[in-house]
């Protein structure tokens, strides 16, 4: 989701998802977004012979959106440090939580903010595609471990509401008065 950049770490995740196709060959990447590393991406893809796996969406209306992530299995960003250009938070992991989706995600990144590894997601190394091609695969081939990620997102999801995190800072406001 978003700009297609070196720091979202799109080049793992195909990697990885390239590695995880032929144990679910029903299985679709969708990328959403466009952007300066679109090309390579493409080109990437098909070097990696999953041209007819992979689905590039750049504009989308939000009740689309919203139905992509309805119906997919899991949610998918590795994050990158590139030159000190770092992913924050991450919108779009809240994003796919709201819709119950498990996620996996690098480690030393925003993403370790937004997902509880072992919780609602695993959290991976950076630049391993191999370990996210293994998190896929697990949590894929469990269904009750994906059950259980997939509540552990609501549950966080509905925490992160903009009442509860104004009322989080409200208070350390107060705690330093």
């Amino acid at each position: 989701m978003g700009t297609l950049k070196k720091r979202k770490g799109y080049k793992y995740s195909i990697k990885a998802f390239a590695e995880v196709a032929d144990k679910f060959p029903e299985l679709k990447y969708i990328i959403v977004g466009q952007g300066p590393e679109e090309e390579n991406l493409k080109s990437q893809i098909s070097n990696l012979k999953i041209k007819d796996k992979v689905i590039f969406f750049d504009r989308l209306s939000e009740e689309f959106l919203v139905a992509l992530y309805h119906n997919a299995e899991l949610f998918i960003l590795l994050s990158q440090d590139n030159g000190k250009d770092i992913e924050g938070f991450g919108l779009v992991f809240l994003e796919a939580a709201s819709c119950g989706l498990p996620v996996v995600a690098t480690l030393e990144t925003g993403a370790a903010d937004a997902v509880s590894d072992g919780k609602n997601g695993v959290l991976v190394p950076t630049r391993d595609n191999y370990k996210a091609a293994q998190a896929i695969i697990k949590i894929l081939s469990n269904s009750s471990l994906k059950n259980s990620f997939s509540k552990s997102s609501l549950e966080f999801a509905k925490s992160m509401s903009w009442e509860r995190v104004a009322n989080l800072y409200l208070k350390a406001y107060e705690d330093l008065s």
